[in-house]
């Protein structure tokens, strides 16, 4: 039968697990939904002629849309998109980031957006024209568009235009989140398998195996988890002999008798120098071996009473922070623990 810790450790990896389980279902049903890309991604540009062109009706529904066209001539309409940076308001800079063809296949035109130089060989996603883009580019004061061929030209358009803007690049991107979240996947799926299979790993359960009989240990830690002094922000919780996590995905002990130093920790947080407000956290470290530190975050009266607490339960712990104290924890941790071990020790005789 399994102790209390033991179970958490437990339930925890469980959660972690179908977690992990489920955001990889709801990417695989994302990542489904776009079959029609991935599909032109994959096996495209299709390369389509003056009859394919001629029975398209909508490049919405048009299943190969990633295309390659090839025209008798390029025209070009004198119409450019410039992108246009600013800055507080203030403009501070602008570039020519795509040009707009007309292309020229057999009686009719088909127009293309491209930051390339122009050619009678276009590659491209099918978009649907919609009337503004047609007035713009056949009666924007720089188009090279005679005014008087405006109609004429109206009558020989595709409904649709050709967008050379990097097709594959969102696929890429997409594959590159994919090649990424399925390393987290492997690397944290097999922890949490492996946790589950055997808590008795977990540095939690190791460092509870060193307090005393498992079951005993355990049984006294729930009691505390369901009768507490305190609750702060994170799942945890503050009792009178154990400091316990109890959130959704991540649980935590650690006993009052083992505490080294405690203080509270404030983040101020601005924006453009402004202050809006700050946070507050009590740190607190144990002399347990690996990862014995945690920052319980909370309210500042909260955070007082937890440092409060603690120096009733450990009064030989040092309270409060110093650039000294930390200098002497980080590079000489065992002279710091024997500190306060001998302090310990005078306050229990």
């Amino acid at each position: 039968m399994d102790d209390w810790i033991v179970q958490m450790i437990k339930a925890r990896s469980r959660r972690r697990l179908a977690a992990w389980l489920i955001v990889f279902g709801i990417g695989v049903c994302l990542t489904w939904t776009q079959q029609r890309y991935i599909v032109n991604c994959l096996q495209g540009p299709f390369t389509l002629g003056p009859d394919e062109l001629g029975s398209i009706q909508d490049p919405a529904s048009q299943a190969r849309y990633f295309v390659t066209v090839h025209g008798d001539s390029c025209i070009d309409t004198g119409v450019q998109e410039i992108t246009v940076t600013t800055t507080g308001g203030v403009e501070t800079g602008r570039k020519v980031t795509a040009h707009y063809y007309a292309l020229a296949i057999g009686p009719r035109l088909l127009f293309v957006k491209t930051p390339k130089p122009s050619s009678t060989t276009a590659t491209g996603a099918l978009v649907p024209t919609d009337s503004y883009l047609v007035d713009r580019l056949l009666g924007e004061p720089h188009s090279a568009v005679d005014p008087s061929q405006a109609q004429a030209i109206r009558e020989k358009l595709y409904s649709f235009y050709i967008d050379d803007d990097s097709f594959r690049e969102g696929g890429y991107i997409v594959l590159g989140a994919w090649v990424v979240f399925g390393g987290l996947l492997f690397i944290f799926v097999r922890r949490d398998w492996r946790l589950l299979c055997n808590p008795e790993s977990h540095p939690v359960v190791a460092r509870a195996r060193a307090w005393g009989d498992p079951m005993v240990v355990g049984a006294d830690a729930q009691r505390e988890s369901l009768s507490l002094v305190l609750k702060a922000g994170g799942g945890w919780r503050v009792g009178e002999r154990y400091v316990i996590q109890q959130a959704l995905f991540s649980f935590d002990i650690f006993r009052w008798s083992d505490l080294l130093w405690a203080y509270k920790n404030v983040t101020r947080r601005s924006i453009n120098f402004i202050p809006t407000g700050k946070s507050y956290s009590a740190v607190l470290h144990f002399a347990t071996g690996s990862k014995a530190s945690t920052a319980i975050q909370a309210g500042q009266k909260v955070v007082d009473r937890i440092l409060e607490f603690a120096l009733e339960r450990a009064p030989w712990a040092i309270l409060g922070y110093s650039a000294e104290l930390k200098t002497v924890f980080d590079k000489k941790p065992e002279e710091f623990r024997a500190a306060v071990e001998q302090r310990k020790s005078s306050k229990k005789s």
